[in-house]
């Protein structure tokens, strides 16, 4: 039997920087963008590991909200991080922001 440990923190895909312009009337906008994540321990087929195992957290300007889209984001700069951790520890993050221009 072998035991296999894992150094290696996930991969991360985060979408770049963009700007938006505002619901018509609203401060805010409705915005939706991809993510995506790899790990060596899905590529490598480890038995029970999957996707959902893993810790996925997002937050909007420095506050922890729901993975779930799409978010409401107010006008002006909104610093997004996503930080995903592996069943083994290993965490990794990445980040974004939207711009949303108010007209």
């Amino acid at each position: 039997m072998y035991l296999l440990l894992d150094y290696l923190p996930p991969t991360l895909t985060c979408p770049e920087d963009d700007t938006v312009s505002n619901d018509a009337g609203k401060n805010t906008t409705s915005v939706s963008w991809n993510f995506t994540f790899t790990d060596n321990s899905l590529t490598e087929n480890e038995p029970g590991i999957t996707e959902d195992l893993f810790d996925v957290v997002l937050t909007i300007n420095n506050v922890n909200v729901t993975t779930a889209l799409p978010k409401l984001l107010a006008i002006g700069v909104n610093d997004m991080e996503y930080v995903v951790t592996d069943v083994s520890g290993n965490s990794a993050f990445c980040s974004f922001e939207f711009y949303v221009n108010g007209k």
